[in-house]
């Protein structure tokens, strides 16, 4: 997965310019605008989902974070629903996880 992270920047706290979007393209070349495909609530869980990415120590690791991050959303505001493209985006990421973790 590729894409031009929108996160903070020049000091501004409030998490990058929304009319810039975050374009994530899959390894199957699918590409999701974060700004038209998810919600706030998704995008949140996917920051952290990046992060976990290059963190998890399993596979298992990773889903848990994933369960975990989903089920408190945003600011503990409660169950973030997935989307068909959240669904898609988190597959890839499960898989990017599985690669990294077969090669080390």
């Amino acid at each position: 997965m590729t894409g031009v992270f929108n996160g903070l920047r020049d000091g501004n706290t409030e998490g990058g310019d929304p009319k810039i979007p975050m374009i994530i393209t899959t390894r199957s070349g699918q590409r999701f605008d974060s700004n038209q495909d998810l919600t706030a609530g998704e995008r949140h869980v996917l920051q952290k989902l990046f992060l976990w990415e290059s963190m998890a120590s399993s596979l298992q690791e990773f889903r848990e974070k994933k369960r975990a991050a989903l089920s408190k959303g945003w600011n503990n505001s409660g169950p973030v629903e997935q989307s068909e493209a959240l669904k898609k985006i988190i597959l890839d990421l499960e898989a990017k996880v599985a690669l990294r973790l077969k090669g080390s």
